[in-house]
């Protein structure tokens, strides 16, 4: 199998501009866009922080879900980065467990953390996910 060539972000085919277009038309329907509270996209990004410091430690991925769960005062997120966990544990990717939770992780992360887990470029996504939050650009 070929792996798929990723284009520059500045690049983009027909298909993905009418595949964007046609986004740009549900979003006002849809209802999601802005649906995230402050404290939820403020609490989601302090959770990838803490993810990236840690594995740029060295702490594995599922220790640092661990310690992270640990300290998570939230009762309903703790409990979705626990059940996270422990599907990574039972086999599913990162990916996979986040979209099966229900701890509000974007369409547009889980599709970050999916190009993550292919590419392996970990440290920079997960920059960019803590950026996008952090300025309003996921949801």
């Amino acid at each position: 199998m070929t792996p798929r060539k990723i284009p520059h972000p500045g690049s983009f085919c027909n298909e993905d501009l009418q595949v964007r277009t046609l986004w740009m038309r549900l979003l006002p329907v849809s209802g999601r866009v802005g649906s995230m509270t402050n404290e939820d996209r403020n609490r989601i990004a302090r959770f990838w922080r803490k993810y990236l410091r840690l594995t740029r430690g060295r702490v594995s991925a599922l220790r640092a879900l661990e310690v992270i769960g640990d300290e998570e005062r939230d009762e309903s997120f703790r409990h979705s980065v626990k059940t996270i966990r422990r599907m990574i544990e039972d086999g599913s990717t990162i990916s996979e467990a986040m979209s099966k939770a229900s701890a509000g992780f974007s369409l547009s992360v889980i599709e970050l953390v999916k190009t993550a887990e292919k590419t392996g470029a970990w440290d920079e996504i997960l920059q960019e996910i803590v950026d996008g939050l952090e300025d309003g650009t996921f949801d």
